[in-house]
């Protein structure tokens, strides 16, 4: 299983202070984490902004660096225009080889790639992941 993750959720999750790898662990015996370029790219950009974006930026990317140290987690990039088209093109390109669940708090996001057939996490009650 491959879990792609966009920008928000991993705001989200970080502004809530909810235990990701923990989360996921509950959820899917076996799976591999994939954080966007794109996604990544935001959020270096955010942290150096101002306000609670910056903050939730910040703590977002220490649970990429933890995922990280743990090999839990994968940044890939693929040539998009964004990062919704990115998390798009990457469900297209993985779902051929593995089940995909994508972590969005977007409903526009959510609408395209659950027309390819993605499985989708979110956040629910500030405090916990659940697929749907």
């Amino acid at each position: 299983m491959i879990i792609i993750v966009d920008t928000n959720f991993l705001m989200y999750v970080a502004k809530y202070r909810i235990d990701l790898l923990s989360e996921l662990d509950s959820l899917f015996m076996k799976f591999e984490v994939v954080i966007p370029q794109k996604v990544f790219s935001e959020l270096q950009k955010l942290e150096k902004s101002k306000g609670m974006d910056k903050f939730a930026a910040s703590l977002a990317l220490e649970i990429i660096e933890k995922l990280l140290s743990k090999k839990k987690l994968e940044i890939k990039g693929i040539e998009a225009r964004n990062a919704d088209d990115e998390i798009v093109k990457l469900v297209e390109e993985m779902q051929k080889k593995e089940k995909i669940k994508v972590c969005t708090m977007d409903r526009k996001l959510a609408d395209r790639v659950k027309k390819l057939g993605a499985g989708m996490v979110k956040i629910k009650q500030k405090k916990r992941i659940s697929e749907e």
